[in-house]
């Protein structure tokens, strides 16, 4: 065998050799360690035909048994003031609106800020062939060569973007202040709408607890032969309608409590809890004029005077942008060092270099971005002059409501009518159980008082929600019964609260 067969016969039983390796050694060695799936545990591998027409059905958990003698934990129990802190320190938008006055204050370090100097270093004049007394050529040089910026001194470049800034903190303030009224007003709404729900809830338990002892009686009844057989379904259909009633405000307050969740910082995973709090209303506060709320509006509102100060910072930026359109100005100090020992004979020395540029605003002034600034401030004089519009609107509206809302505490939901209304579901009852009644009258006058118990509740919770709109759109803080003015409710009388 030549030398060059035998090389190359030993190189293929080499590489079979290492083949062999691979296809029989890693596959047993692959057979020894099994690779556990990525997902659960190992299953049995199934066609794609197959795994796709089957459903794994996870296996149900039993619900886990409680030791004996151990109860449930009780629900946090949250009033008003708690519901206010809480959304005033852990309120999700509150604290991502909070960093915009951060960001305001980094913009206004950042237009602070002197402009740095640059260096400018360079060796020149370098031979590229012999070079002496008789062959002179350079001599070589090295610089160095700053350049200060002193247009922002100059021009009151720094002063102009340091005082719209400024005014671009106290805009992000104010929005902030305004995203807090916001969540507070929504907070205490909220609030007395889960209370309110409450209460309608619990009527609507009452209603079914006496709707099925109802149902009970009349099946006993009918049993005995003492009540028509139309008299027991129609019991059941009042079963009915009362548990759909049931179910409707259970749904209310779970609504109201998922609402009021995120505005305290809190989401579904959390914990449950109850709404603690009253609605009775034992003093009103007197309903404002129109002029005297407006008044207060535009004074204490603060996206009102976010705009008005997003006017002046407009205006400001408009002076910025003209005092971008001076030249650019620097200084240049310098310092040269010369090789001429060499080339001239003369002795190597240091030189200083003094200079200014200035760039020249021939064609370009800026113009673009002072038309911007110019048309940014006409839009901020627009969107205020609009949020105004809207808020006096909006005071309309809610010392319209709030009017309405004093109206209906003050005299349509008299204690007297209420006591009637409950005296007369327990009369009806009386009656139709001595005969003296028919079912359909004594379902009648259930409902009647049903509905009398359910619009003192409504009244009761429109009327502090509606106080609590108008406090919010004047600016106000939630009302202090403390510290408020108030009227007692009387009934009974003609004449209205009288107005401040």
């Amino acid at each position: 065998m030549k030398p060059a067969q035998a090389c190359v016969a030993v190189v293929v039983l080499l590489f079979a050799h290492l083949c062999g390796c691979r296809s029989c050694g890693c596959r047993e060695a692959a057979k020894l360690a099994p690779v556990a799936p990525p997902h659960g545990p190992t299953e049995p591998a199934a066609p794609i035909r197959q795994a796709s027409a089957q459903v794994a059905v996870p296996a149900q958990k039993e619900p886990d048994k409680k030791e004996p003698g151990k109860q449930d934990e009780p629900k946090e129990r949250i009033d008003l003031p708690t519901a206010i802190q809480l959304c005033t320190l852990q309120n999700f938008r509150l604290q991502a609106s909070a960093t915009k006055i951060a960001q305001a204050e980094a913009d206004l370090l950042t237009a602070s800020l002197i402009p740095n100097p640059s260096l400018f270093t360079d060796l020149q004049l370098l031979p590229l062939q012999r070079a002496n007394f008789h062959n002179q050529l350079g001599p070589p040089q090295q610089d160095a060569i700053f350049s200060i910026p002193i247009d922002w001194l100059m021009f009151g470049k720094r002063v102009a973007a340091i005082q719209a800034q400024q005014l671009g903190v106290t805009v992000a303030r104010a929005g902030q202040d305004e995203a807090v009224r916001r969540a507070v007003s929504d907070t205490v709404d909220t609030f007395y709408a889960a209370l309110q729900a409450e209460g309608l809830l619990r009527l609507a338990r009452e209603n079914l607890e006496d709707a099925e002892q109802l149902q009970s009686a009349l099946a006993e009844r009918a049993a005995a032969g003492k009540a028509t057989v139309a008299d027991a379904d129609r019991a059941k259909l009042a079963v009915l309608d009362a548990t759909l009633a049931l179910s409707e405000r259970e749904m209310n307050l779970k609504i109201a409590k998922a609402k009021l969740r995120p505005l305290i910082g809190r989401t579904a995973r959390d914990s449950d809890f109850d709404v603690v709090g009253t609605l009775d209303v034992k003093a009103v506060v007197p309903v404002p004029e129109l002029e005297e709320a407006l008044t207060l509006a535009e004074a204490h509102r603060p996206d009102l005077a976010g705009g008005r100060h997003a006017i002046a910072q407009a205006a400001a930026a408009i002076t910025s942008e003209q005092r971008k359109a001076k030249p650019q100005v620097t200084l240049q100090p310098g310092w040269s060092y010369q090789y001429q020992r060499a080339i001239t004979g003369f002795r190597n020395g240091s030189l200083l270099d003094v200079g200014v540029q200035f760039s020249l605003p021939l064609t370009d002034r800026n113009q673009g971005n002072i038309r911007k600034a110019q048309w940014q401030l006409a839009e901020a004089r627009f969107t205020h002059a609009a949020d105004l519009a809207d808020v006096r609107a909006e005071v309309e509206m809610a010392v319209a409501a709030y009017d309405d809302a004093v109206d209906d505490v003050t005299h349509n939901n008299d204690p007297a009518t209420l006591a009637a209304a409950i005296e007369l579901g327990k009369k009806a009852r009386t009656e139709f159980d001595t005969g003296q009644r028919k079912l359909v009258e004594l379902l009648d006058a259930r409902r009647a008082a049903l509905d009398r118990r359910e619009r003192d509740v409504e009244f009761r919770g429109t009327y502090w929600r509606a106080l609590n709109k108008l406090n919010a759109v004047v600016g106000l803080t939630a009302y202090d019964p403390a510290t408020s003015k108030t009227v007692p409710v009387e009934y009974g009388k003609d004449e209205e609260p009288k107005k401040k």
